[in-house]
């Protein structure tokens, strides 16, 4: 599986590691105005745009090329999504709140260029088990200042109220806005971004280290007691989507875990004498989710998801639920793909023709849209979801060719999970991390958030970089 190769310097090792410890902070408040007003600014891009050009050197001149081949989907729709802005470029929207189309498409693709940076670096520092080990370790230190900053929310969320303030004040040093009321947000921009990490980047692999029964760490106790942690913040985020992604991958992980383990069963003595602690385990599992349950159902913002009044349309139903906007504005983008199904209008460029779309029901019922699309505010709309932006972006075209990438990390997934014992739980982590994308993308739709970016990196690297005798597990 590991290709030799010459280990970097010291110091780029720092600086990797210093991207894996600040990926918490999400939109830094400190970047230039050059950055503009985008919310994700994440203060993990500052270690690497001094990392990735150096490795990159390091990489052109020990003429190690094979890896870029993971890449090449992604290369596919880039240029249709360059042919679609093309011919946004001659379409001419009309500009909105002062925003022209170039402008837009100019700030879309600088949001996909970070994305990149970020799975860029992630497979240049993680060439081989040993490497991906070396990020993971920097990855848990980063969560655990971050849980540390996460659990004093709680506490002041549900025990000592007047730290609050305090840690509003604190959080708005560094980041771009301070707490919202109610919930707790971490290090990140909001409470659904915190979920978004808790769920796609430091549950993965704590989860598929004690499901595949590798440690991480010297004590594999480490790994229940972070995952633990992860558990209790993620239900306190009050994250819809974050919660009800994190248990549908546990769902698929823990089954793929309980089929390895009946095999080794039927198999081995040895597997059979476990029987009892992995009992335990799942009894332990099974009382913390109830817990969480019932402690999230006490929540109106979250129960409001699963209180369905009889005769109720489901518009109604998510109008009710708080999610009326979301729904209003992935319709706004379906409508917008089936007015341009090939080309799209252009990567950047749905906000321009959202506010036509608008279904009527979204002015009458939701203050939030009337209030955005009133000539007192007018506010540059998005889809909210990732497959619509795709469809009304790009066009079928464009989905398709992201699709195929995907496609990619679903097969580099299953080479993972085909491995020897010590390469598997790499292939639990990786479905994880790809169920809870494909579930995360209904609810937002940025290119830039480094958390899907660094996660799939992170499993990707070690199988691009190997020789082709031993790229297939």
């Amino acid at each position: 599986m590991n290709e030799p190769v010459r280990a970097y310097p010291l110091a780029l090792r720092a600086l990797w590691a210093a991207v894996m410890v600040s990926l918490p902070v999400t939109s830094f408040r400190y970047y230039p105005h050059v950055f503009g007003t985008t919310q994700v600014k994440p203060l993990a891009f500052l270690p690497l745009v001094f990392a990735v050009p150096w490795a990159l050197f390091l990489t052109w001149r020990a003429r190690q090329w094979r890896w870029l081949g993971v890449v090449v989907p992604l290369l596919f729709f880039g240029l249709w999504a360059l042919v679609s802005t093309l011919t946004g470029f001659f379409r001419q929207p009309v500009p909105w709140v002062g925003l022209s189309y170039p402008a837009r498409a100019l700030r879309a693709w600088l949001s996909f260029g970070v994305g990149l940076s970020f799975l860029l670096a992630a497979l240049l520092f993680n060439r081989n088990l040993e490497e991906l080990r070396f990020s993971l370790r920097w990855l848990y230190v980063g969560f655990v200042v971050v849980a540390v900053w996460g659990s004093l929310q709680v506490v002041a969320l549900k025990v000592y109220h007047p730290l609050w303030p305090r840690l509003d004040h604190w959080q708005a040093s560094f980041s771009a806005i301070g707490l919202l009321p109610h919930r707790i947000s971490g290090m990140a921009y909001e409470p659904s971004w915190f979920a978004n990490q808790l769920v796609g980047l430091y549950l993965p692999w704590l989860v598929a280290s004690l499901a595949g029964g590798v440690a991480l760490f010297r004590w594999r106790a480490v790994s229940a007691v972070l995952a633990l942690v992860a558990a209790v913040l993620l239900v306190f985020t009050y994250s819809r989507g974050g919660v009800l992604t994190a248990l549908a991958a546990l769902l698929i992980v823990g089954l793929l875990a309980l089929r390895r383990w009946l095999r080794g069963f039927r198999q081995s003595a040895a597997w059979r004498r476990a029987w009892p602690r992995w009992t335990a385990a799942g009894l332990l599992v099974g009382l913390v989710l109830a817990g969480s349950v019932a402690l999230l159902l006490q929540n109106a913002y979250f129960a409001s998801l699963f209180h369905l009044e009889p005769g109720q349309s489901l518009v109604r139903h998510f109008i009710e639920a708080h999610s009326g906007p979301r729904l209003a504005y992935a319709w706004a983008g379906l409508g917008v793909f089936a007015q341009h199904p090939w080309l799209g209008v252009g990567l950047g460029g749905s906000g321009f023709f959202l506010p036509q779309h608008l279904p009527s029901w979204s002015v009458t019922w939701l203050p939030e849209v009337a209030r955005l699309t009133s000539r007192q505010y007018l506010a540059f709309l998005n889809p909210k979801d990732m497959y619509v932006r795709l469809l009304a972006e790009t066009g079928i075209v464009g989905f398709v060719a992201f699709v195929a990438f995907v496609a990619v990390l679903v097969g580099y997934a299953r080479r993972w999970c085909k491995g020897s014992a010590d390469e598997r739980w790499v292939g639990l982590a990786a479905v994880w991390i790809l169920v809870a994308t494909a579930l995360r993308w209904f609810t937002q739709d940025s290119l830039a958030m480094p958390t899907l970016w660094i996660s799939v990196g992170l499993f990707l690297g070690p199988l691009a970089w190997a020789p082709p005798a031993q790229s297939a597990p």
